[in-house]
């Protein structure tokens, strides 16, 4: 019988029930490695040893003030060992661990009963019948209970069988592909420099790599890794690692901290979590409660916000949104432990469904309530489907924002026909068809709507289109041209408009249109700046903005600012004489361009200014010159 995967085993429970012990007489270490621990005959901190290079038992601290450093070894484990002294008897510590292995969603495990060479077998069979009660309806149900004593030499080997029984069947850890891990303990060692331990949570990682450091973003390259106590080039998901640092100093880090791919995982404020409570009869949880958050070797306050109770009918299940008071190092997918502020006592579990960023409350309760009842990959497609418009994903960025790596991601793209990756002026998004579909109905809809509004525009400006439909530029081109090939919508420069649109004038307004333009051919300029135009024409302001908007989309006039129009032939010859007069000259004054042009003040600076917007000429303090770009 062989172990295949990495498999960590957790021996947890009540102090002094002889785990430190058990662990001892099966790996033939004593994991009490501090000279406190060993001093006060308990486990203080987490302590590790080997049965066989596939397996890591975890010995985690009994004593309830010690709980946080209990969690701490508690993540990533594979089987859960309870143990249990057969002369206590179920204890406070041996209930509190057991809840936490359920909330981490540990899936094997067994429960063995030590120091039976104390008690009689009466004692030892109401010792069992408690600890059925404990484990019923829970992973450790039915679960096999080995009797053993560390002093007699009894059931050391069961136990041990029981594990490589165990271990050869526990299937691959799910994995993200991201190298992570939380690290639990850090110290310098002479003509090393600085180690870091903890358990590879996710990926794998060589020797030579470059790891992120979080929190502080800094970087460093690894030097050298140990596993099992052997020197080795790579280390893998579920495995121990002491993972040697290059330029970093262990003081500069402690427990809690968190190694990385680069660019992978960020510090985060706030996330929307599934919490499931131990028991909503003893322990509830309320709206701005403050609680402690344990995840990975790190302890947080957090503030909860209720989003829904009861969820999926059970009473149990609340869908929450958690504020940190401090940041936390976290992602999707992460599981943690909750314990009340006091009296410091574990009262839920939770799993993070997506990290807030900077959505809105209102967003935050929609994304919520969508992933009620949804798998891992439902969420995920919840997730990339409420991205907003205006900031798609970037294929670069799907490590950082979903906390998985491309290799996974894009085995989940081969499977799911519902995403798609649009590639445009190098950019690459990750959408989902469903939200592409959406985009291009609400750009139909505004241009068509626009049309209503302005029937006499020959379109719309793409501008205009993304600031209402609030899309991200580059983006919004990429459709715009798709609906362009389909012939669904059609442009003229950059005026985009419906494909079948034309513009026309209504028979009752062609006679102002004739107005305008007779007026513009014996007068060169139209000024509305007061009503004496409207007046004299008897034409209504409204139809005149239409008529002007009509006549400018056909090139036939051009609008010098908000009320001087100009005949597009009259800007066509004052442009060949400014051009002239450059040939000979290097500048410009206004006096010159009066002269030249027959035009009083009144539009010789409105033209002028014109001619500076357009990038014809450019200004400079009193003079003007011919654009460079002009002169190429």
């Amino acid at each position: 019988m062989s172990i295949d995967n990495q498999v960590v085993v957790g021996m947890s429970g009540h102090i002094d029930h002889g785990k430190t012990s058990l662990v001892q007489a099966l790996t033939g270490k004593n994991t009490d490695s501090l000279d406190q621990e060993k001093l006060r005959g308990m486990t203080i901190d987490i302590g590790f040893a080997y049965l066989e290079d596939k397996v890591t038992i975890i010995d985690v601290p009994g004593h309830e003030k010690f709980v946080k450093n209990m969690l701490s070894g508690s993540t990533g484990i594979d089987i859960a060992v309870l143990v249990i002294a057969a002369d206590d008897g179920v204890m406070p510590q041996t209930k509190e661990h057991f809840e936490i292995l359920k909330l981490l969603n540990i899936k094997n495990g067994f429960v063995v009963l030590n120091k039976v060479d104390l008690v009689e077998n009466d004692w030892i069979e109401l010792v069992k019948k408690d600890i059925l009660d404990l484990t019923d309806s829970s992973f450790m149900h039915n679960t096999k209970i080995i009797e053993t004593s560390v002093i007699e030499k009894i059931g050391i080997d069961d136990v041990k069988h029981q594990i490589i029984e165990m271990g050869s069947t526990i299937p691959s850890k799910e994995n993200t592909g991201l190298f992570r891990m939380h690290i639990d303990r850090t110290f310098s060692k002479t003509g090393f420099g600085t180690v870091v331990t903890g358990t590879v949570s996710s990926g794998s990682v060589s020797v030579g790599e470059t790891v992120e450091i979080l929190p502080g973003n800094q970087q460093s390259k690894i030097r050298n890794i140990q596993t099992h106590g052997r020197d080795v080039d790579k280390t893998n998901i579920g495995e121990r690692a002491a993972i040697n640092l290059n330029n970093i100093s262990s003081a500069d880090l402690s427990r809690g901290y968190h190694l990385s791919k680069p660019k992978t995982y960020q510090q985060n404020n706030s996330f929307i979590a599934e919490i499931s409570i131990i028991d909503k009869n003893k322990y509830s949880i309320k709206s701005n409660q403050r609680v402690r958050v344990h995840l990975g070797t790190k302890e947080v306050m957090a503030r909860i916000s209720i989003i829904k109770n009861n969820i999926e009918s059970d009473q149990n299940k609340v869908m929450a949104l958690f504020k940190l008071e401090n940041s936390l190092v976290c992602g999707i997918g992460d599981r943690f432990i909750i314990r009340q502020y006091s009296p410091v006592v574990t009262i839920a579990g939770g799993i993070i469904h997506d990290i807030t960023r900077d959505k809105v409350w209102k967003e935050i309760k929609k994304l919520a309530l969508d992933f009620i009842g949804k798998n891992r990959y439902e969420r995920l497609y919840s997730i990339v489907s409420a991205i907003p418009s205006k900031k798609p994903l970037e294929y670069r960025n799907i490590e950082n924002y979903l906390n998985m790596s491309k290799i996974e991601f894009d085995s989940i793209l081969s499977n799911d026909d519902r995403y798609e990756i649009i590639e445009h002026n190098k950019i690459s998004w990750v959408v989902t068809k469903a939200n592409t579909k959406l985009l291009i109905e609400s750009i139909k809809k505004f241009i068509s709507d626009y049309h209503t509004q302005n029937p006499m525009i020959e379109g719309c400006n793409k501008k205009v289109i993304g600031q209402k439909i609030k899309i991200e530029e580059n983006f919004l081109t990429f459709l715009l041209e798709k609906m362009k090939n389909n012939k669904i919508i059609k442009s003229n420069l950059n005026f985009w408009s419906m494909y079948n649109f034309s513009l026309g004038l209504k028979d009752k307004d062609l006679k102002y249109k004739d107005q305008i333009l007779s007026h513009l051919k014996e007068n060169d300029f139209i000024d509305i700046s007061n009503n004496d135009f409207f007046i004299k024409n008897n034409i209504n302001k409204d139809v005149f903005y239409g008529i002007v908007n009509y006549l400018e989309s056909k090139n036939e006039i051009v609008k010098i600012d908000s009320n001087i129009f100009v005949s597009l032939n009259k800007i066509k010859l004052m442009k060949k004489l400014i051009s002239d007069f450059f040939k000979v000259n290097e500048s410009l004054s206004v006096p010159e361009f009066k002269e030249m042009t027959n035009l009083t003040r009144k539009y010789a600076i409105p033209v002028l200014e014109y001619f500076d917007k357009i990038n014809y000429t450019y200004r400079i303090d009193n003079r003007r010159k011919l654009s460079e770009v002009l002169n190429v």
